[in-house]
Parts: C-alpha cells; structure tokens; sequence
C-alpha cells in the first residue's frame, strides 16, 4: 500500500461506514512518500482509531458488511466482474493482492474437497483484529452476493481471541468459527467454489482480464522494469483516481523525478506510457463489446464522453464511433 492507494482505501471505508451509520473520516497529515510499511502502519492506525471511538468489539464486522469492492477502481472492477465462477474470483483476489501489497495479501488454497482463502496481515506490525475482521467479513459480503445472502463459509478461522459476544461472528460466518487459531481464513466448499458469476458485461470485463492479466505477468517477471510496473498502477488507479505522473508516483512509492529519470533511462515516458494502457484498453472495449462509450469513457477515468472522443481521437486519428464501426465492418 502507498500513499494513493491508501487514500483510495479510506475513501471505500468512508463510504462503508456511512452506509453503516458510522461517522469516520481521515485524520491527519500524510507525507508524499514514504515506505509500504508506513503507509499500512496509517491504514491499522485508522481502523484503530475507528473501533476506540465507536466503542464497538465487532466495527471490522460491520464495515466489512458494507464494504462494496466496485469501489476500488479497476482491481474491485476486475474482481467484481471478471470472475468465470468463485473460485476464480478467490484466485484472482490472490494474484492481484500479491502484486500490489508485499506486505499483507490474501492466499487461495485450493484443497480436495474445497478451497481457502487466507488472509497475510502484516508480519511487522502490532496486530489489529478490526483489520482481519474487516477483510474476511468483506469477502464473505463478496461471495454472498453471488450465492445468497444467509450463505456461510464451511469453516471460519481467525487468530482473534473468541469475543464475548459471539451472535455478529456466528451471523456472518455460520458455526464453523474458530478463534485462537494460527491464520485467519475461510474455507468454500467445492460445490459453492464451481457457481458461475453471471457478468453484467462479459465482453467488457474480459477485455479488462487479458490486459490485467498481461501487465500482472510482466510486472512480476521483471520487478526493474519500470515500464510494466507503471502500467500496471495506471490500470489500478483508472476510473478512481487522477492518473498523473505525481499520482502514479506516489502509488509506487517513488518521487516523480525518480520516476521520470528511470523512464527516460528505459527510453520511454510516463505519457507514453498512460496513452499506451488507455488507447489498448479503449480499442478493446470499442472492439470487443457493445458497451455504450459513456461507460467506457467513465471506466477509462474521463468526465465525459466527449473528453474521451478528444482524446481517442488525438490518439488514434480516428473517433470512438467511427473505430467501433470500422473494427466491425471488418468482422
């Protein structure tokens, strides 16, 4: 987690919490830059801070209930819409969550009869059980919204300590919940693992997964290459927020000058670079989908259609409409 990526995380628990009716907004300065460490250190600090002035034993439970993956732009996109079936959705929250946290990510286990999915807090910070909380219950909210909303996971463990009121624990993971445990998972039967997800937009979303897919292959087989890892940050920052060097930057944990000397040191640019994933990603989605270009506009972190038509059209020489009619005229 860097600097962007936690104010993007605050903003998705600002907005879980007022849906819960609970009064929480960020405290405090933060520096421009600074390690992943500190920037988890922030995160726990907050959710901290959060249970101490709610009072309440179980604000992870609640948060995570409300908590809506749609609003952590495009890696909640990718998860929320480009899963094939459940499984596939645990897998792809593992392979994303190792690429953007060093520090603390979910691990899928596939096992003979089902599948767990297991929360890594990090190792080098006091511990905090409001963020387990949080982060299983949020999955359990994830997968219920696909099987039904009383489903409970077949077994539940936590490394919490067994809470004095066990009822919001019971109501959300089912009786299989065990405390003082070494890892904090949940476990899916196979049957419940192998339920396709019906997309709103298939095509959309698949055009999205290959992309992702790609950039996630290239960053982890070069981690120097600089180029893959900044496309990779503009993906996961599209649609949510301002894509700028600075910004970008920042979610890399890097200075902008250090940034732009390791670009021009790779021969390229972060302008370049931006109009790269935008331009692949907008010919994909025109190409590849009906989708209305006000949504691929939005999707692609425009403000507004036209603002999308100028830059696709200083891009590509050609507009939106005129691309998606020609590239079917070819079919």
């Amino acid at each position: 987690m860097h600097r962007t990526e936690f104010v993007t995380h605050m903003r998705w628990l600002e907005l879980a919490a007022r849906r819960a009716n609970i009064r929480f907004s960020l405290t405090g300065e933060l520096p421009e830059v600074g390690s992943e460490l500190l920037f988890w250190g922030h995160y726990l600090a907050e959710l901290n801070r959060l249970a101490k002035q709610t009072g309440c034993p179980h604000i992870g439970l609640l948060l995570g209930r409300e908590a809506h993956y749609q609003e952590l732009g495009n890696h909640g996109y990718v998860l929320t819409n480009a899963a094939r079936t459940v499984q596939h959705l645990l897998e792809l929250m593992s392979d994303y969550s190792r690429v953007r946290h060093s520090v603390s990510h979910y691990e899928f286990r596939p096992l003979k009869r089902s599948g767990q999915l297991h929360f890594r807090p990090v190792q080098s910070l006091p511990i905090c059980h409001v963020e387990s909380d949080l982060a299983l219950a949020g999955f359990v909210q994830l997968v219920r919204s696909y099987l039904g909303t009383t489903w409970t996971p077949v077994k539940t463990h936590m490394c919490r300590p067994r809470p004095v009121n066990m009822e919001p624990y019971r109501e959300l993971f089912g009786n299989g919940i065990c405390f003082d445990r070494k890892h904090d998972f949940i476990e899916i039967g196979s049957g419940d693992l192998q339920v396709r997800i019906n997309d709103a937009d298939p095509l959309l979303s698949k055009a999205l997964l290959d992309y992702a897919q790609a950039l996630f292959r290239d960053a982890v087989k070069s981690r120097r290459d600089i180029s893959a890892q900044v496309k990779l940050h503009l993906l996961n920052n599209l649609g949510v927020n301002d894509v700028s060097q600075k910004t970008i930057a920042g979610s890399m944990n890097i200075s902008r000058a250090t940034l732009q000397r390791r670009l021009e040191a790779e021969q390229t640019s972060f302008r370049t670079l931006r109009n790269e994933v935008i331009g692949h990603l907008a010919k994909k989605y025109l190409s590849e989908s009906s989708t209305p270009i006000s949504v691929i506009a939005h999707q692609l972190g425009f403000s507004t259609p036209a603002s999308f038509t100028r830059a696709f059209l200083a891009l590509e020489g050609i507009t939106p409409n005129a691309y998606r009619k020609q590239r079917g005229d070819l079919v």
